[in-house]
């Protein structure tokens, strides 16, 4: 299994559910367990895959076998991994913040625009888009400012990392 299998796989399944989710939306798809069921197994695939990548890169090295069939170039650069994924994670962050900003902007509106509208004061399907924008947008503020806490996690799960490898090896 490749990369570009784990993306074109993860791709379909994404835009599957895209679909499945504009269609509920629409009132044309009734079976809105089914997609909740979807999209929770996404994130936990997501989830998995952020694990994988970020704290157990050995084994997906290995897997993947991305190691086979490459020649060792060596690159020399003057700064430090730590500076890098602190930058990094601030760009993530504020990718994240620029992007729901405005969403949530639009669906504050769009909230109480549509009481006002209908003269009725029952569930308005536009609370979980406010409650799910606020969310994306407090976990891209706590990556911006807690970008150097979070780097130090990262850099002791990966020496943690490091040293079971190195355990795995002896054994072998």
């Amino acid at each position: 299994m490749s990369i570009t299998t784990v993306w074109h796989t993860t791709s379909v399944i994404l835009s599957y559910l895209t679909i499945i989710g504009f269609l509920k939306q629409n009132d044309y798809f009734p079976y809105f367990e089914i997609t909740s069921v979807c999209c929770l197994l996404l994130f936990l695939l997501y989830l998995f895959m952020a694990y994988s990548f970020v704290f157990k890169t050995n084994w997906v090295v290995k897997k993947l076998k991305l190691d086979k069939g490459y020649e060792d170039e060596h690159f020399v650069f003057n700064i430090q991994q730590s500076t890098v994924l602190k930058i990094t994670i601030c760009i993530v962050g504020t990718l994240m913040l620029i992007n729901n900003v405005p969403v949530l902007i639009n669906e504050v509106i769009y909230y109480f625009q549509v009481p006002l509208k209908f003269e009725k004061r029952e569930y308005n399907r536009n609370t979980i888009y406010v409650i799910t924008d606020t969310i994306k947008i407090i976990i891209a503020l706590i990556l911006i400012l807690y970008s150097t806490a979070i780097t130090r996690f990262i850099k002791k799960q990966n020496q943690e990392n490091i040293i079971e490898g190195v355990k795995e090896e002896a054994k072998l």
